[in-house]
């Protein structure tokens, strides 16, 4: 099985979710961490843990593809520079690494239908979840 983690990005935490299957038969990982956050954007002892944390993460879940809802980079709602700097870091993580525009996973969960046991999700981790399942096939 293939394992999709998604991930939405908001100020200095990566909200994670890990998805196995494809769209018609998935199952939602009882990961943990839940979050990893950014302490200190500006510092190279906080960017260099957060890039461990999330690394180990990636292998400890033996994940194979990750798709994050993308930052804004203009407009009313831009995300700032820790946002960004995230990004970067799970790029160069090793894995397959998707970004997904907002306006795409917008359209395309207009179009989706899906279900999930509420018990199994945090309220918070309802974007991440999203990412994780547009990237199943």
């Amino acid at each position: 099985m293939s394992a999709v983690c998604g991930i939405e990005i908001k100020s200095k935490t990566a909200t994670l979710v890990v998805l196995d299957g494809t769209r018609d038969d998935f199952t939602l990982r009882k990961s943990k961490p839940l979050k990893i956050e950014l302490s200190d954007s500006s510092s190279q002892e906080s960017i260099k843990t957060f890039s461990d944390e999330i690394n180990n993460f990636f292998l400890n879940e033996k994940v194979e593809k990750v798709v994050i809802k993308e930052g804004v980079s203009k407009g009313k709602f831009t995300s700032g520079s820790p946002v960004f700097k995230i990004e970067t870091i799970i790029q160069m993580s090793g894995v397959e690494v998707n970004l997904l525009k907002p306006q795409i996973l917008k359209t395309f969960l207009k179009d989706e239908e899906f279900e999930l046991n509420d018990n199994d999700l945090k309220k918070y981790q309802q974007v991440a979840f999203e990412v994780a399942y547009y990237g199943l096939k």
